[in-house]
């Protein structure tokens, strides 16, 4: 038995469009020994257009090449990519189809895969298909059109809304801080995720829009909150899309001139996987931020390999650790090792440690031996429209 693995570069447009076409082609080709000497079962590696390439595993049936597959993008999603001054990390999608009767040629069968591929990347890259999934795709394309229609009917009418979560201090000085997570509701009343609105937002290219709402409704909170003397910090979640986008700041800076806000109520928070995709511009936007007074946080922090080497070439001012790191934090000495790793390093930049994702005494109390500066999570209250939590009875030194 055949089957045919299928794989796109999520940036490869990206690198071109940023790197230009010479280094992005480095990069490609580091990338395609990398898949290579994973898919040591593969007989043959072939490179397409841009970032395509085409691997025939021999032996082997759809679902263990899906698992073939999963470890191939984690393996790519964790690496570092070099060619020159440039270092960058990239994700896969991967579309799978068998070799059965269906195909009444091998062109027939690459096109049915590439399809499948596509269908990958628009579920947000960094994603395995097999062919027989996609033959039910149809409903789930239907359900993303439907939300497409609704995402951009909300910013027509100004419909969407935030929830707020506190961030608390475990020492020194009690400050508000909320993070801002953007949400929606569907025709039916239901909750839109941030993470399905940000999903088809992508694809539908309203991802820099979206920032920029989400900026301006939390501009307006400030300036409704200052009549009580409120000095409320606020997370605002930034997208690659708008850490690329070179017209950002100039937004910003009139949106903040015209509304008279103290740029110091704003923590600008991007990923750490983007950023590492791009430190030339995320160095260049941080220090703008930096200079009109507002703070800059990585989450996510630690998912990726150099991670910590972030903090030696980029000023930011806090990190969130990622979710793996307070999992079993309790029960995993390995875990609190990686969390006292990333304090130590941190100290060294002056950057502070935020842990999310918290929902139980016993792991804030381990966060707080080992020296974590914030909590966040569902152990301290729940995202919520009202922002009530009383930071003077946050737990302290």
């Amino acid at each position: 038995q055949a089957v045919l693995l299928y794989c796109e570069v999520d940036q490869s447009r990206h690198l071109r469009d940023r790197l230009g076409i010479t280094t992005a082609d480095l990069l490609l080709a580091d990338l395609a020994a990398h898949i290579k000497n994973h898919l040591q079962q593969a007989s043959r590696l072939a490179h397409f257009a841009e970032g395509s390439f085409c691997a025939l595993l021999v032996d082997t049936d759809p679902v263990t090449a899906r698992d073939i597959a999963n470890a191939l993008c984690n393996s790519v999603a964790t690496s570092v990519f070099t060619t020159g001054q440039e270092s960058v990390s990239m994700t896969l999608s991967v579309g799978i189809a068998g070799l059965d009767g269906r195909y009444a040629s091998g062109q027939d069968w690459l096109s049915a895969v590439a399809v499948v591929c596509d269908l990958a990347r628009a579920a947000g890259g960094n994603n395995v298909r097999l062919h027989h999934e996609a033959e039910t795709d149809v409903a789930a394309h239907e359900q993303h059109q439907r939300t497409a229609d609704l995402l951009r009917t909300a910013l027509a009418n100004d419909e969407y809304y935030c929830l707020y979560q506190p961030i608390a201090g475990l020492r020194g000085k009690k400050v508000e801080r909320y993070d801002v997570l953007l949400r929606l509701r569907d025709p039916q009343g239901r909750e839109i995720s941030a993470a399905r609105i940000l999903d088809v937002a992508r694809v539908e290219g309203l991802v820099p829009e979206l920032d920029r709402w989400v900026v301006g409704h939390v501009i307006e909170k400030i300036r409704t909150r200052m009549d009580s003397g409120s000095k409320t910090v606020f997370f605002i979640k930034i997208a690659a899309e708008t850490l690329n986008d070179p017209g950002f700041m100039v937004w910003l800076e009139a949106r903040l001139a015209e509304s008279a806000v103290d740029p110091q109520r704003f923590v600008f928070e991007f990923l750490e996987s983007d950023v590492s995709m791009a430190l030339r511009v995320a160095g260049e936007l941080f220090g703008h931020l930096h200079r009109i007074g507002c703070s800059v946080a990585l989450e996510h922090f630690g998912e990726s390999l150099n991670a910590l080497q972030l903090l030696s070439h980029l000023q930011v001012d806090y990190v969130k650790l990622d979710a793996a790191f307070v999992a079993n934090l309790v029960s995993n000495q390995a875990n609190r090792d990686s969390v006292r790793d990333i304090l130590r390093h941190a100290s060294m930049s002056g950057v502070l440690v935020i842990a999310g994702f918290v929902e139980d005494a016993a792991s804030l109390a381990v966060l707080w031996q080992c020296g974590v500066h914030f909590i966040q999570g569902n152990f301290l209250q729940e995202p919520d429209t009202a922002m009530n939590y009383d930071f003077s009875d946050a737990l302290s030194e």
